[in-house]
């Protein structure tokens, strides 16, 4: 069972993260690196899968893109284009907390 304290600790803590965020560039550049590389294996057929029936299903819709993003734009991103839309998006009316399990 989850206590108040430990429910406190994590409102927090996302409190912290959604309000306070850092967007430093040596991290944003390794966190890039990740996902290349994560974007390049495409070996799995899994995934290949999974990539391909979105893609058919929302092929004019975001939901239709990889799942990692597309592998040529990722060292495009910027850390001011990441703090941008973490502003617009992130934001009381799109943020939503739920809770499952026994909470007290």
């Amino acid at each position: 069972m989850f206590d108040k304290s430990q429910v406190n600790d994590a409102v927090a803590f996302l409190s912290e993260v959604i309000l306070n965020p850092t967007f430093d560039a040596s991290h944003v550049e390794a966190e890039k690196a990740k996902i290349y590389k994560k974007a390049s294996s495409i070996s799995d057929p899994e995934r290949i899968v999974h990539e391909n029936i979105h893609y058919t299903s929302f092929r004019d819709h975001y939901l239709g893109q990889p799942s990692w993003g597309i592998r040529d734009n990722i060292y495009s991103i910027t850390p001011e284009q990441i703090k941008e839309f973490h502003n617009k998006f992130y934001v009381g009316e799109n943020i939503v907390v739920s809770g499952a399990g026994d909470i007290n």
